[in-house]
Order: structure tokens, then sequence, then C-alpha cells
């Protein structure tokens, strides 16, 4: 078994990744836990009452991050062949945080691009309901002479 990479060894977050041991079994649920997040955020991309929800979980686990490093940091060898979660965060936030936070990224993403659809909307229905508003005084004054050329010649 190899020693253990210490925070100071790093010289570049690719040197940190490959000094991993990827081979772990608890990666693999982790892993499972990133794609699930995944998926959801895709499936769940037209539903925004869901979607701020599912935003919220998502930012109280980055939040909750150092309770469960402190936790993994204490209970590693239930799970884990080697001591991963060290006192500065770095793993918890390279493994875990990042693409919780990605997830969170894209949902902004596609909150602000349905904004900019639905801005556009709003412009498209403005200018035609104000063509319809300018085009309408004209009819309406040709209306209203019409009928005030009727009574005249009623009279």
């Amino acid at each position: 078994m190899e020693r253990p990479i210490r925070v100071d060894e790093i010289q570049g977050l690719w040197t940190y990744l490959t000094s991993i041991d990827w081979t772990d079994p608890w990666f693999r649920y982790l892993l499972l836990f990133h794609v699930i997040c995944c998926l959801t955020t895709i499936l769940i991309r037209k539903k925004s009452n869901i979607q701020f929800i599912y935003f919220g979980f998502l930012i109280m686990m980055v939040f909750l991050s150092e309770y469960i490093n402190e936790w993994a940091a204490r209970n590693y060898k239930s799970f884990s062949r080697q001591q991963y979660f060290d006192s500065n965060g770095l793993f918890i936030s390279t493994v875990f945080s990042t693409p919780v936070l990605i997830n969170c990224l894209i949902m902004v993403i596609m909150w602000l691009l349905n904004m900019s659809k639905l801005m556009s909307e709003v412009r498209y229905v403005k200018h035609r309901s104000k063509r319809k508003n300018d085009s309408e005084p004209i009819q309406t004054s040709e209306n209203s002479t019409d009928k005030v050329g009727k009574k005249e010649k009623g009279d």
C-alpha cells in the first residue's frame, strides 16, 4: 500500500488526483451519487419549483461538507483503506463539493437561459401590443367620424 500524499507535497491538481487510489470500493458509491445528481439536474430542467428545492439541497450538501469531512476523517477505517480526509478539506472539496457545485452552476446557467428566453418573449409581446395599440386609434378615430357623419346625415 502506498503512502498517502501530504497536502504540502502536492504540485498540482492532476498530481493530487493521480495519487488517489481510485480502486477503493467507496469511490463507486461516490461516483454513483454524482451520476444520480447529474441525471437529476437534467431530468428536472423544466420543473422550476423542484429545481429550487434540489438546488437548496445541493448547496446544503456543500455547506455540510466540512462536517462530512470531519466525520469521515474520524471513521475512514470503516469504509476506506486510506485516510484521504485532511484537515484542510482539499480531498472532499475536490471529489465531492466541486462536482456538486458544477451541478449548481448548470442549474444557474439553465435559469439564466430560461430567463433570457422569457425576457425575449415579453419584449416580443410588448412590441406586438404596442403596434396593435398604435394602429387602433386610427381605426377608432375613423369609426367615430363615421358615427358622427351618420348622425349628421340623419339630422
